[in-house]
Order: structure tokens, then C-alpha cells, then sequence
């Protein structure tokens, strides 16, 4: 599994470098969760602390080394949005409840449909998991704007690498 581990960092890297490199404001690194996601939703997320507000990019869940999710935050179309990626990668390690207007845990969400399961055992999974984030820039512009450049970029790339590695749970 090590030598599957270096070469999806490795592929990732090179994707994103080829991409468009210019947005890309550090390459990812991989890890573990296991001292970050509590059972309890109360989550330790300064690991996270080096994304500043406002940040938009992507994050990346894999699993013994398999790449198993790939999601983006920080790309609402609002001005008054204040959900930026730390808060978007924050939503994805709590537990999927099912009640109305409860739609931002995707992968835990995912997790259970896929494997039959609770809530509560979908963290439990999302928990053995590491994660990488790639951080691509600010959501306002200096002018004070949406970046929305920025932010189809983010879209784009999401959607390239969902469609070259096929995570198991990225529903399309």
C-alpha cells in the first residue's frame, strides 16, 4: 500500500501542478484524522488552524491508501457566505443526521448509503481516514469581490480529479 500511497500523492501533485499551478498555494499532504474527528461532533479542528477565513480550495479523504473522497469549499456564489474550506472540510467530519436541511456532512452521508450503516458508524469510519487539503487562495478578491475565477477553477479541478481517481464515495 505505501508505494499506492506515493504514487496517487505523486499523480495528485503532478495533476495539480499541470492543472493550473498558479492557484495552487501548497502541495497536499495526507494526514491521519484519528485525533481530530470525535464521536461526539465535537471535533479538534486546529490542525486546520493554517487555513486562514476565507480560504477556497479542495480536500481530499483517503482510505489505506485509496482515494475514497474529493470534495471543494469555499466556493459559495454569496457575498454573505461565510462558509470558507476549514469550515466546509469541519461539516464533512460530523455525523449525517437524517432531518430536513441537514445536506452538508456529503460523505458521511455517502458513507452510510453505501455501507448500510448509522450515523454514528459512518464517523467511525471517516474517522481511520487522512485527509489533504488544497488550499488555492482567498474568496475575495482585493477589490473586496467573489473570486469567481478562482472559484471554477476549484469547481474544475474537483471534477477532474473526482473523474480521474473515481472515489468510492463520490456520488455522481
Amino acid at each position: 500500500m505505501k508505494e499506492e500511497t506515493r504514487n496517487y500523492e505523486e499523480i495528485i501533485n503532478n495533476f495539480i501542478k499541470n492543472i493550473n499551478a498558479k492557484y495552487v498555494t501548497q502541495e497536499p499532504t495526507f494526514n491521519s484524522l484519528e485525533d481530530v474527528v470525535n464521536l461526539d461532533g465535537k471535533n479538534v479542528l486546529s490542525s486546520l488552524d493554517t487555513l486562514s477565513k476565507s480560504k477556497l480550495g479542495l480536500y481530499i479523504f483517503k482510505d489505506d491508501g485509496l482515494i475514497v473522497y474529493i470534495g471543494k469549499g469555499g466556493t459559495g456564489r454569496t457575498e454573505t457566505s461565510t462558509s470558507d474550506l476549514k469550515d466546509r472540510i469541519g461539516e464533512e467530519l460530523r455525523e449525517h443526521k437524517d432531518v430536513g436541511g441537514n445536506d452538508s456532512q456529503t460523505l458521511s452521508k455517502n458513507i452510510k448509503s453505501e455501507n448500510r450503516i448509522s450515523g454514528v458508524d459512518s464517523v467511525e469510519i471517516i474517522q481511520r481516514f487522512t485527509l489533504a487539503v488544497i488550499p488555492m487562495g482567498d474568496r475575495f478578491n482585493e477589490h473586496g469581490k467573489l473570486n469567481i475565477k478562482l472559484m471554477r477553477t476549484a469547481e474544475i479541478l474537483e471534477l477532474a480529479l473526482i473523474s480521474q481517481f473515481n472515489p468510492k464515495y463520490n456520488k455522481t
